[in-house]
């Protein structure tokens, strides 16, 4: 079945618009935030589309049109959309949970979306209900509210709606932080900080930076920093596109004043987030907060929207209609093909400029990256390319996680502080990757450089072996498929 979709890639074009954004659509999708969560982003796509610049560049238009996925999907006839993850702060933001909130346009129901998504509509506790062919699985919680999980999501849902309307200080703290952060920009993405600031992690933290700080200061600044509130990115976009990143502390921010530009790349860092702004933002320090502004590119939009994943990647759609719509033709195989080949092709050169822009949580964007390419459209596409698409997955996730697994060796051989000690490590890709490492009796710098070292060998090796069976899988498609690729 030919698929309809709205890829974020058109999504952050349309985003280069004037600011209309509705509060009170926020209102009523966050009364439905799941509990145990501290990672919402909302995205007021409605406010997107009314824009000038959307109307000028037919913006809308084209990404309807779009078959590429570059991040989540946001599938037309969606007039907000909240990204909801319990994100795992001391293991490179790796999600725990994910949710997502859709407000419909007014006119579209999830029946007439399973009509025309060829899906089976059914009835959950009373609810209308979808399950998509990868098993996400959507719920009428309300007639203008849909609840998204990813596989697995029938008891998750089920936990869902029974505990709407119940409440917490941490839950309320969220909505009440998203429901402000709505007045800032189209795009808000919020972090629950509350109680993630290990003090050994802060003394290390501390220990790491090079600033001429006495010790009352780095005290101080230590004592701030377990106070840790909420961190937001707030995107508000007119003919340039500027950001608003906020962290606020319960106590006074004041020792900051003097190292605010440092510590805001410095934190930023520490999260995997020092992509997602550009370095030449402005900071400033209130009795509380610690905010910087500046201007975003469509790169570090895409990042943004990276941080949290979005469970609806496969909700493709066309625009509600009146009547019945006759199911879409299969899309041939060579067009297939040549835009799953280009998705593919982009989402790499992406992940390679997020690459050379930061230095932070580089498995974090490999791992991201991975994601994306399971989640592109399979429908029709040659299976010489699916295969090598699979590979190519596989080879991020396997270097994202040769990232962690040399940080967290790094990290414990820095903590021993007594000679004699070593560690080893040893791991093979599907490419073939192989690395091991020994060490021991040597200083933080050194195992610092040697981690670095192997994760470059096993990039260099992956990446090769990438951009070999590109070239080779380009030449076979388009003797095999008689097209150009």
């Amino acid at each position: 079945m030919s698929k309809t979709v709205f890829s974020v890639r058109g999504f952050v074009t349309v985003a280069a618009c004037c600011l209309v954004c509705s509060a009170s659509f926020a209102g009523d999708a966050l009364s439905w935030l799941p509990r145990d969560v501290n990672a919402v982003l909302r995205m007021d796509i409605a406010g997107l589309y009314a824009s000038p610049l959307s109307h000028k560049e037919e913006w809308a238009t084209k990404a309807r049109e779009s078959f590429q996925q570059h991040e989540a999907i946001v599938p037309p006839g969606i007039d907000e959309l909240i990204c909801v993850a319990d994100l795992d702060y001391t293991n490179g933001l790796r999600p725990l949970k994910e949710y997502a909130i859709a407000r419909p346009r007014t006119g579209l129901t999830l029946p007439a979306m399973s009509a025309l998504m060829n899906v089976d509509l059914s009835q959950f506790q009373d609810h209308s209900a979808v399950t998509s062919p990868r098993g996400t699985f959507v719920v009428a919680a309300e007639p203008a509210v849909w609840l998204a999980v990813p596989q697995g999501g029938r008891q998750t849902a089920a936990r869902w709606l029974a505990s709407h309307g119940q409440s917490d200080s941490g839950l309320d703290r969220l909505k009440t932080a998203v429901a402000a952060a709505a007045d800032a920009g189209q795009i808000n993405l919020v972090l629950d900080l509350a109680g993630a600031v290990d003090t050994a992690a802060v003394a290390s933290f501390l220990e790491q930076q090079d600033w001429k700080l006495n010790s009352e200061q780095r005290q101080q600044i230590a004592k701030l920093l377990s106070t840790a509130d909420l961190l937001s990115v707030n995107v508000t976009v007119a003919e340039t596109i500027q950001g608003r990143c906020t962290v606020t502390f319960t106590g006074d921010a004041q020792p900051l004043a003097a190292v605010a530009p440092e510590f805001a790349a410095a934190i930023l860092q520490s999260y995997g987030a020092s992509s997602v702004v550009d370095e030449h933002w402005k900071w400033t320090v209130s009795s509380h907060a610690l905010e910087g502004t500046g201007p975003l590119t469509l790169p570090q939009v895409r990042r943004l929207l990276s941080l949290v994943h979005n469970p609806v990647v496969e909700f493709s759609t066309a625009e509600p209609m009146d009547s019945a719509a006759a199911a879409p033709p299969v899309p041939d195989v060579v067009g297939a093909t040549q835009k799953y080949v280009k998705s593919v092709r982009t989402i790499l050169d992406d992940l390679q400029e997020t690459l050379r822009h930061t230095r932070d949580n580089h498995a974090l964007w490999y791992e991201r990256s991975g994601r994306k390419i399971d989640d592109l459209p399979m429908v029709s596409v040659d299976p010489d390319a699916l295969e090598f698409g699979g590979k190519v997955s596989s080879s991020l996730r396997y270097q994202g996680q040769v990232e962690r697994t040399m940080n967290v060796r790094a990290g414990t051989a820095k903590s021993q502080s007594r000679a004699g000690n070593s560690y080893y490590y040893g791991s093979t890709g599907p490419y073939g990757g192989w690395v091991t490492q020994t060490r021991a009796n040597v200083d933080p710098g050194t195992i610092d450089k040697a981690a670095n070292q192997q994760s470059q060998e096993v990039r260099f090796s992956e990446w090769k072996q990438i951009e070999d069976g590109f070239a080779t899988l380009k030449r076979e498609l388009s003797a095999k498929l008689m097209a150009a690729f």
